[in-house]
């Protein structure tokens, strides 16, 4: 993809993102035209982005909650760490509270790293 197009595809996406759902569609046929190539590289972004939910994006968010949970982290769940989770693979156990756990774990579809807060049943 050249720089032109990747600039292009950008600046939609950008400003998509500032509008509601509703707004959006009127908005991608006006700024993608008769170029269906266009809008559906913009949707895509779109998509991943809406999948992508509220990730723990900030790796110093990461240090600071091993910090916070370093006293409280005894052992982690061996039967969990190494185990694949739908795209997730569990890598460590950073806290655990009375709700439940929350681990470091790697999304292989999008390479890179996140929180994953596993619920306990019984304290439901």
């Amino acid at each position: 993809m050249d720089a032109k197009l990747w600039g292009q595809i950008k600046e939609i996406y950008d400003r998509a993102l500032d509008l509601g759902r509703d707004e959006r569609e009127g908005f991608l046929v006006g700024a993608c035209g008769n170029d269906a190539d266009l809008r559906c590289e913009v949707e895509s972004l779109l998509a991943a982005h809406e999948d992508a939910g509220a990730f723990l994006q900030s790796p110093v968010v990461e240090v600071a909650a091993r910090e916070i949970v370093a006293d409280e982290v005894s052992s982690p769940s061996p039967q969990l760490i190494g185990e694949e989770l739908a795209n997730y693979k569990i890598i460590s156990l950073l806290g655990r509270g009375g709700m439940g756990e929350v681990y470091l774990a790697e999304d292989k579809r999008l390479r890179r790293k996140v929180a994953l807060k596993l619920f306990c049943l019984r304290s439901l």
